[in-house]
């Protein structure tokens, strides 16, 4: 999936959030969005993926030389924000398997469960906010997609999940879009070859 942002600009009732954003982004390819607090960054990710549509220009989807709908795009995306809620009434492993139902796992469950670290019979209810972020990482990082995109992956990480991270992240380092959102530069240094300031489309 290749992902062309034309003039792209988004609004908040009457405030500009960001105007005048134009990117590719290639298949296999790795970037990151930064810029400082309250420039857009999530928004922006969200437009990215189609969840969000912009108030001014393009967003443009394309595979295998063909256009396609923001709502294929994003059937064929993995998305892994803190701030996404998960069923609290389920647990992990109930939660692994209505995954599967919507989108294929490329690795099995326990291989997930060890990457986790988390007891399939646990409530999600009882995690933690560090434990619940790992199990959504995981979710978007080995589920079946063309894309990944990640808020702000480490939210509630200690140094041991920090490097857990980047070693799962070498499961779609150069084999998917992956498109990083982050204020800390550990997250995507070591795989961002280029980067969306977004101080730079800060509207007049």
């Amino acid at each position: 999936m290749t992902i062309k942002l034309q003039n792209v600009g988004k609004r908040f009732d009457n405030q500009w959030i960001f105007k005048g954003v134009s990117h590719e982004l290639f298949y296999a390819k790795t970037y990151a969005v930064t810029g400082q607090n309250g420039s857009g960054k999530s928004t922006l990710l969200k437009v990215v993926s189609g969840i969000l549509t912009p108030n001014e220009g393009n967003v443009l989807y394309t595979k295998n030389g063909a256009i396609i709908t923001p709502e294929a795009a994003l059937m064929q995306s993995s998305f892994c924000a803190p701030y996404l809620e998960l069923p609290e009434e389920l647990t992990v492993g109930e939660l692994l398997r209505f995954h599967a139902t919507q989108r294929a796992l490329e690795v099995s469950f326990n291989d997930i469960l060890n990457e986790i670290q988390i007891s399939e019979t646990k409530q999600i209810r009882t995690l933690s906010s560090g434990m619940k972020q790992r199990l959504k990482l995981a979710l978007a990082v080995f589920s079946k997609s063309d894309a990944v995109f990640l808020d702000e992956p480490t939210s509630n990480f200690d140094k041991h999940w920090e490097a857990w991270y980047k070693s799962i992240l070498q499961h779609v380092h150069g084999k998917k879009l992956l498109v990083i959102s982050s204020n800390h530069l550990f997250e995507y240094v070591d795989f961002a070859t280029e980067e969306i300031s977004l101080n730079n489309y800060r509207p007049s």
